[in-house]
């Protein structure tokens, strides 16, 4: 946390053993959005590294910080969201996520599932996390993606200006997308939606027959 690059940086780079807890650990984490480029090239180095050896939920703890709001980061680049999707990919890590992601009853828990999804690491969970996840959002999310056969996230937001004249704009979502690796069966899955018990997910399952219709 110091005003001096020097020093964030030469910490960064001394670091090693477990973080002792989540806060420290997203600390860490936290740099790969500083404004000295040395930083965050040392943040790149050192995480990975820092996140085999932590504790998995003090790991999860800090990407569910993240993951909702790193869309904003703007000096993020795509070697920098990388190094995120190294960690999801650790062992211990993503079995706590998914956990974490069926369990967790407040919360953008929604938006950690889709960010998360920007890898293929739960795409085999995805069945099981739209089947038990508490919060209606977060099925409807699993169930959207498994109907259409691909994932969709906030890549970033970029300034549009709407008159340049008196300086108005507003930000807007630039989505990324990419293919499931494994679709489940269509109208087996179009089932489950339909007869969930929340109606935002039921939702969900009317848009997919819509789409559908003509299949």
């Amino acid at each position: 946390c110091s005003w001096d690059g020097y020093i964030r940086e030469r910490t960064l780079r001394t670091l090693s053993g477990p973080a002792p807890n989540s806060f420290f650990f997203s600390l860490a984490a936290r740099r790969i959005n500083d404004w000295v480029p040395e930083v965050r090239l040392a943040a790149r180095e050192k995480l990975p590294l820092l996140a085999r050896q932590s504790n998995p939920e003090h790991v999860v703890d800090a990407l569910c910080a993240m993951l909702p709001i790193w869309a904003s980061w703007g000096r993020m680049t795509d070697v920098d969201q990388q190094v995120v999707a190294e960690l999801l990919a650790i062992r211990g890590v993503i079995e706590s996520l998914k956990q974490r992601l069926i369990s967790m009853a407040v919360g953008p828990m929604s938006v950690v599932l889709s960010q998360a999804s920007r890898t293929a690491v739960l795409d085999r969970d995805l069945a099981d996390i739209a089947k038990h996840a508490v919060q209606p959002a977060v099925r409807a999310t699993a169930y959207r993606a498994q109907l259409a056969g691909r994932v969709v996230w906030v890549q970033s937001r970029k300034w549009q200006w709407t008159d340049v004249r008196t300086c108005k704009g507003k930000t807007r979502n630039v989505l990324g997308e990419r293919a499931l690796q494994e679709a489940p069966p269509l109208l087996k899955t179009m089932d489950l939606a339909a007869s969930d018990r929340s109606c935002i997910v039921r939702a969900v399952a009317a848009e997919a027959l819509v789409s559908e219709m003509d299949a």
